[in-house]
């Protein structure tokens, strides 16, 4: 979804209008984004007569290449050209509920008490038309959604699967491991963009 808001300021003269029809966006959606990128420097707005138009800074340009870059790692996969038939969801949530349940509890409460709604469907259908489930599933008060799951361990083989289901869903992915991972997994989580939390349910630090 953010690869796609800068992209579509990069391709839309930075017209507010044509940026939230090209990212498909709601005004309110773009204009959340657009706090944000504003906030974090990656764009920057200037007023030509009645109209603020937005542009790409530096910062912006640099992100927007980051993300490009990650997209072409998975274009062999093709998951756009697959039917949902044919794809294999993967599932590598822990199957334990006495593990996985005092997790998920502790981590509804936090968020709730942060002004998260929790949602009842814990799927999202992606654009491919894959189902991706999470063990939790929210939409934090500026109304963008974010899914947890809790794992055994993690890998790059499954970090790169979550990066993919990221892109698919339009879903901010946080992910839990019962073990710690390792300095290389966290590398390639800070590259693809997923958030590692860690198992103790009291964590509490910000979205």
């Amino acid at each position: 979804m953010l690869r796609d808001v800068l992209g579509a300021i990069r391709t839309s003269q930075g017209k507010p209008t044509r940026i939230m029809a090209d990212a498909n966006l709601s005004w309110l959606s773009l204009m959340t984004f657009l706090e944000v990128l504003l906030r974090n420097d990656f764009v920057q707005s200037e007023t030509q007569g009645m109209r603020v138009v937005y542009t790409l800074t530096t910062k912006g340009e640099g992100l927007l290449r980051q993300f490009e870059s990650l997209y072409q790692e998975i274009l062999p996969l093709e998951l756009g050209n697959l039917p949902a038939a044919n794809v294999a969801i993967h599932d590598w949530s822990v199957k334990s509920k006495a593990r996985r349940g005092p997790i998920i509890s502790a981590l509804r409460s936090n968020l709730e008490g942060r002004g998260f709604t929790l949602l009842e469907n814990d799927s999202v259908a992606g654009r491919s038309g894959v189902v991706h489930r999470f063990d939790l599933l929210t939409e934090d008060p500026r109304r963008l959604k974010h899914g947890y799951l809790v794992v055994d361990e993690l890998d790059s083989h499954k970090l790169l699967g979550l990066f993919v289901n990221q892109l698919d869903s339009g879903v901010t992915i946080h992910v839990i491991p019962l073990r710690e991972s390792t300095p290389e997994d966290r590398r390639l989580a800070k590259k693809y963009g997923i958030d590692i939390r860690e198992s103790q349910p009291t964590d509490s630090r910000p979205i």
